[in-house]
């Protein structure tokens, strides 16, 4: 069984294989979650584009999923503070 080696999401290690994707001429199993988050990046690579710009773009992609998961982790925290504090208050 393989495990996500999604280039945006290296660390990924999930199951759940959605799909194969080449990049850098090897053949890489990416799972549901990482290829969702490509799918919402303007993200466009292949054989026509350098593979420098490729690197970068695959950089900035990164980034962007990186920021959104913070505010959502931030968003999610201070939501279960928000409950937690309405439920001493109470």
């Amino acid at each position: 069984m393989e495990r996500c080696r999604s280039p945006l999401n290296p660390d990924c290690g999930n199951w759940d294989i959605a799909l194969y994707i080449f990049f850098e001429g090897k053949r890489l199993p990416v799972c549901r979650k990482c290829w969702r988050q490509m799918a919402e990046t303007d993200l466009e690579w292949g054989e026509s584009i350098p593979r420098a710009r490729v690197r970068r773009l695959v950089e900035e992609a990164k980034r962007a999923i990186l920021e959104k998961a913070r505010g959502e982790a931030l968003k999610e925290v201070a939501e279960r503070l928000e409950r937690g504090l309405g439920h001493q208050r109470g």
